[in-house]
């Protein structure tokens, strides 16, 4: 054994000391990067309201069980409020408590590694609430952005579906029949004598008729069909995944839902009824653009109207007409 009182003992010792305390700050550090919480045990850490008699309940520090209250913020010391712990560290240092917590050299520096620790670990909690706020503020901005783009495909009269964003659709749903042979059909509607009815009413009754109208129209739609107001008085259906005989089970209950709409219109002496007509096309493998199936339903639709109105017709060569039931 060496002699305690000799240099070469104090050397061993203090170089004991360091390899431990370095060895527990690495170990310390380790753990800290699986768990930001993790801190250096003290058994040297005071309560400071008990070493200063403080009451003030209202104190972050008062009766906390982190012990460590140079790292809070707004801190009750000195007859003040203080300030977060970079901005206070030079005061706390000076006191009693803290003091205490770094009595030895070894606690010392382990306190300077947690203080440390403390300050990476609110950074990276700032820089997390920092990116919530960001993803926050991103996702309001497309929400508001999605809510622009809504209105701005949206007829304003009656809710429904720009023709722009109807045909830009178009195109697409006939890029897939194409590619995958999904059918799909159109319904062109028109309502029946809607010229004579402005003229009859005025054009506020008349914009009165096409909200409604357009309004029923997409209760009676699926979520997946595309309603627009295409013209004045017109509007184009788009039915995905949808053939020809199941499109005219659709245009049916169209024609005789909207048939069943008692109107009151100002200057009219009665209630009274109008009806529509409709054109319906579906998809065939020879259509190279959405212009042809257009064109067959307006066809189709304006055939139905030669025809006296209140009727579909099915663009199939030769036009097949399909009468209201009602």
């Amino acid at each position: 054994m060496c002699d305690p009182k000799s240099n070469d003992c104090r050397c061993k010792r203090l170089s004991n000391q360091i390899n431990s305390t370095l060895e527990n700050i690495s170990n310390l550090i380790a753990r800290a990067i699986k768990d930001p919480s993790i801190r250096h045990k003290n058994d040297n850490l005071l309560k400071c309201w008990e070493v200063k008699n403080c009451s003030r309940s209202e104190c972050p520090a008062y009766e906390n069980e982190n012990l460590r209250c140079w790292q809070l913020e707004g801190t009750h010391c000195g007859a003040k409020i203080q300030g977060a712990f970079a901005q206070k560290y030079e005061n706390c240092v000076q006191c009693k408590v803290f003091q205490a917590a770094c009595s030895l050299g070894s606690e010392a520096i382990n306190e300077q590694v947690n203080n440390l620790l403390h300050l990476l670990y609110e950074k990276e909690k700032q820089g997390q609430a920092l990116n919530k706020e960001l993803i926050h503020a991103l996702k309001n901005l497309n929400r508001k952005e999605q809510k622009i783009l809504d209105l701005s495909a949206r007829d304003n009269l009656t809710g429904l579906y720009s023709k722009k964003y109807l045909l830009e659709h178009l195109v697409l749903e006939l890029e897939r029949f194409k590619r995958y042979r999904q059918p799909f059909s159109l319904l062109m509607i028109d309502i029946d004598g809607f010229q004579r009815y402005n003229e009859t009413f005025g054009h506020l009754e008349g914009d009165l008729l096409l909200k409604k109208f357009g309004g029923l129209i997409k209760k009676l739609t699926r979520k997946i069909d595309i309603a627009s107001r295409f013209g004045s008085d017109e509007f184009l259906v788009i039915l995905p995944n949808t053939e020809q005989k199941t499109a005219l089970l659709a245009a049916k209950r169209l024609l005789h839902t909207l048939k069943q709409q008692t109107l009151h219109p100002k200057g009219g002496s009665k209630a009274r009824r109008e009806s529509v007509s409709i054109g319906l096309s579906t998809a065939i493998p020879s259509d190279d653009n959405p212009g042809q199936l257009i064109e067959r339903a307006q066809k189709a639709m304006q055939q139905a109207k030669r025809d006296g109105g209140d009727r579909i017709v099915i663009f199939s060569p030769p036009l097949k007409a399909v009468t209201s039931a009602a």
